[in-house]
């Protein structure tokens, strides 16, 4: 976006410009992200999760004394030595109730606030959150190169490349690539041939569309354990670039009291056998039968078979909420299967558990808890903490955990679990009619019955047979897996 008239007011440095145009394209304002200091108003405009810009407006008046929500046009003018910005104003949030206002002031300035880029869906898709961080990486450096450490900046080369394999990217024309070759470099250092290809295509690739599909069909492809090694070797190089800034959580959480809750789940979950430091842990297992599992993230069904050794997981991944003093945690809870002696027992292990798609869910944890009623009540770490190890080695849940945690992978007759027992049960049945099919030939020819064989395949109601023995198998093992 471009705001043409403050461009050619020439009068605000280039990061006030950029803040005002987030401003604007982001529009509304709570009225907790603006502060009045003395002849100042401070408005608080997030950029991404890597950084957020104060917006300073000197000598600043016009602010409406009752408001719920602020929302500014993309419109400044300059009256004699004033700035004028325009916008409305919401007492409530009925938007069709609005109060024009206009906020006068002689000067902008920029604070800026920079945190640690790190994604919070990295679990679920590595590659496509690996470039995400990038991209909120590079968009730091296009708001200001001083905003950018040491370390970001000698790996920029190779940020620039992964941050532009995400198919929305819209940089500026100076950071568009075309070309890959530090990406190239890593992709032959591990041989992987096809990977090469698809890059090459991309880069001869000229039609948006096109291209953007190609990105995302490089993605996706990327998210299996044979790229594995790969993406190890960059989102280590990338994420030591952050090691140097703190999570927003840190900044924003007092921090006797992180350190506390942190060392309250360390003590809680090692108290379970785990092994591993906050905010990972694991342990190995066995399962002991099948377990059928409905998970609420990709992928939606999947079988875990008995006598199975595994790695049972809990990750904490502690989430900000602009505005609210309360720490809430994400207990992502799941396994894997142990595929060698080397397997690592680490996040990345972890990301590409299954075809890069891990199998987990969320067990999710607010200090303040509240009640059905809304009461708050006794906080429940050490119950979330049972939950979440209860799922991460497939164990039943009580009715009173699955009231609490609704959305657990714990066993429900839905329609996930339900067709991987029809396919399984089909299959069942096919086998065990074929056998008593192959019996019957053999018993005929046995006895010197040959003739009988043809009327035995047209006389009997095999598709009869099957589908009731394809029911009877399906509802013994929906039966099996609900209360074992």
């Amino acid at each position: 976006m471009e705001i043409i008239n403050l461009i050619r007011l020439n009068d605000f440095s280039d990061e006030a410009i950029k803040t005002f145009e987030n401003l604007f394209y982001n529009q509304d304002v709570l009225k907790e992200d603006i502060e009045k200091n003395d002849n100042c108003y401070v408005l608080r405009v997030g950029i991404n999760g890597a950084f957020d810009a104060d917006l300073m407006l000197e000598n600043a008046s016009g602010l409406p004394d009752k408001y719920v929500l602020l929302s500014f046009d993309e419109k400044i003018e300059k009256q004699g030595i004033e700035y004028v910005l325009f916008g409305s104003a919401y007492n409530d949030y009925d938007f069709t109730n609005k109060i024009p206002f206009e906020i006068r002031f002689t000067d902008a300035k920029v604070k800026t606030k920079v945190y640690k880029a790190s994604s919070e869906g990295v679990i679920s898709c590595p590659w496509f959150n690996l470039c995400y961080i990038a991209f909120e990486i590079v968009d730091k450096y296009l708001f200001s190169k001083e905003l950018l450490n040491e370390a970001e900046m000698k790996n920029l080369p190779l940020i620039l490349e992964l941050a532009n394999l995400l198919s929305y990217s819209d940089y500026k024309n100076e950071v568009r690539l075309n070309e890959y070759p530090i990406l190239k470099q890593h992709i032959l250092k591990h041989g992987l041939n096809k990977a090469l290809k698809r890059l090459e295509n991309i880069e001869s690739e000229s039609n948006p569309e096109k291209l953007s599909k190609l990105k995302e069909q490089f993605l996706e492809k990327l998210d299996s354990n044979k790229y594995e090694p790969l993406f190890r070797e960059l989102f280590e190089i990338v994420l030591n670039t952050q090691n140097a800034y703190k999570t927003r959580i840190e900044c924003r959480y007092p921090s006797d009291k992180l350190v506390e809750t942190r060392k309250q789940i360390d003590s809680l979950i090692k108290a379970k056998g785990y092994e591993g430091e906050y905010p990972l842990y694991f342990k190995q297992g066995n399962v002991k039968r099948i377990k059928i599992r409905a998970a609420n993230y990709y992928p939606k069904k999947y079988f875990v078979f008995a006598n199975k050794k595994i790695i049972n997981y809990v990750y904490c991944m502690e989430k900000d909420f602009e505005n609210d003093s309360s720490l809430f945690i994400d207990f992502c809870c799941g396994c894997e299967a142990i595929k060698g002696d080397d397997q690592k027992s680490d996040l990345i292990s972890f990301m590409f558990n299954s075809n890069g798609k891990p199998f987990y869910d969320n067990v999710n944890y607010s200090q303040d808890y509240y009640d059905e009623e809304g009461e708050l009540i006794s906080d429940n770490l050490e119950r979330k903490i049972n939950i979440a190890c209860k799922i991460a080695e497939l164990k039943k849940l009580s009715k009173s955990e699955r009231k609490e945690n609704a959305s657990s992978l714990d066993f429900k007759f839905d329609f996930a679990s339900i067709s991987i027992t029809i396919a399984l049960s089909l299959l069942i049945a096919l086998i065990i009619l074929s056998l008593f099919m192959l019996f019957g030939v053999l018993l005929c020819q046995l006895f010197g019955l040959s003739s009988e064989i043809p009327s035995m395949f047209t006389e009997i109601p095999w598709l009869k047979l099957y589908f009731i023995s394809a029911g009877i198998i399906e509802l013994v093992l929906l039966i099996y897996n609900f209360f074992s």
